[in-house]
């Protein structure tokens, strides 16, 4: 007997276009190619809806201002009873308080699915409030990673509501990505070595303490240039700590860039300074490409690496290990193209987005059955 299509709303409430926007279109483009109908709600005029657009998705524009806002969540109840849906999905914090306000006493009711991408507890603010949304109105969680699921069930949730389903990327995507010039286009020396990060400028992402690293490594390889892509509040922040520390013209902010794939091209080397993380996406797209990684060995990201295998794993928030770790890499050719090949095996064979949907798509059917 086949099995019906399934009729999906992806709630997104994300200003810009980070990790968790490219896993959850993704997603609706796995669940489209497969015959079934994905939808999503997002924010009006954002990069998401816009990317959206061009692939050919209905993205219902609505505007999200907050965790509770109930105007959102009067229009969201609205698009749910026009469009009678099988699946509610949340990707989103806001998104989640959101749609679970905007399903509440539906009749018919979709199953309510949230996807939770970050590795701190639900008790995060006071007296509880965050944790209120745990309690009722969704049918299953989705974690990115086990470490994540873990953090869920100590704070309080039912683990059966809990399935771990790790990020992934799309191997296609990155075949044939040429670099282009970029190099001449950042002023760069053409044999510089690269080290390379890619992520939001923000305290859990650790870049205070790659940077706390720069001068030992600078110390081992002289001519190494760190590229940082990415933007964020901690920006001015980190360009004075480079400053101090004497390395800021071997560092180059790169900003908020839409060609991404490109500097993977370019570097040499990949670095994830997280002190905190689910699993890195950046860090996936740089095994994707072919890139050897040195990380921390924050949240999930042991999930994804095997020290000396197909990465370097160094504990969080200690600049020393890190710049070892980025050094041994640099020096060590041999590990260099191991790393490089089981990496892209890893995500072939592991963490790629057909099995990341197959997964997610086996999940809505037991919730509806």
């Amino acid at each position: 007997m086949t099995e019906r299509p399934l009729r999906t709303l992806h709630v997104n409430d994300a200003r810009g276009w980070r990790g968790g926007e490219q896993q959850s279109f993704y997603l609706i483009q796995g669940l489209r190619a497969r015959g079934h109908e994905a939808e999503a709600a997002v924010r009006p005029g954002q990069e998401y809806a816009r990317r959206l657009h061009a692939a050919g998705v209905t993205a219902h524009e609505i505007p999200m201002r907050g965790e509770w806002d109930l105007l959102a969540a009067w229009r969201l109840r609205r698009l749910l009873k026009r469009g009678r849906y099988d699946i509610l999905h949340l990707h989103t914090a806001h998104a989640h308080a959101i749609g679970v306000l905007a399903a509440a006493g539906l009749r018919p009711r979709p199953k309510v699915f949230v996807h939770r991408r970050v590795d701190f507890s639900l008790h995060k603010l006071p007296f509880g409030l965050s944790r209120l949304k745990y309690v009722a109105g969704v049918d299953r969680f989705i974690t990115t990673s086990e470490y994540i699921r873990q953090i869920m069930i100590r704070d309080g949730v039912d683990g059966s509501r809990i399935q771990a389903i790790h990020s992934s990327q799309a191997p296609a995507r990155f075949e044939g990505v040429q670099a282009g010039g970029l190099r001449a286009e950042l002023n760069l020396p053409p044999d510089a070595p690269i080290l390379g990060n890619v992520s939001a400028l923000v305290g859990h992402k650790g870049q205070t303490h790659l940077i706390a690293a720069m001068p030992a490594i600078l110390a081992a390889i002289p001519d190494l240039r760190l590229i940082i892509v990415g933007e964020g509040e901690l920006r001015q922040e980190l360009e004075a700590q480079a400053l101090k520390l004497g390395v800021r013209e071997r560092v180059l902010f790169a900003g908020h860039r839409n060609d991404v794939l490109r500097f993977y091209a370019i570097f040499n080397v990949f670095v994830m300074s997280s002190v905190m993380e689910g699993v890195g996406g950046a860090m996936l797209e740089a095994m994707a490409m072919r890139c050897p990684v040195v990380t921390t060995a924050a949240g999930g990201m042991p999930e994804v690496v095997r020290d000396g295998e197909n990465g370097l794993l160094v504990p969080p928030a200690n600049p020393q290990a890190l710049a070892q770790a980025v050094i041994r890499m640099f020096h060590d050719p041999g590990l260099r193209q191991r790393c490089v090949a089981a990496g892209r095996r890893t995500i072939t064979e592991d963490f790629c987005t057909d099995r990341m949907v197959e997964k997610t798509l086996a999940a809505y059917r037991d919730a509806l059955a």
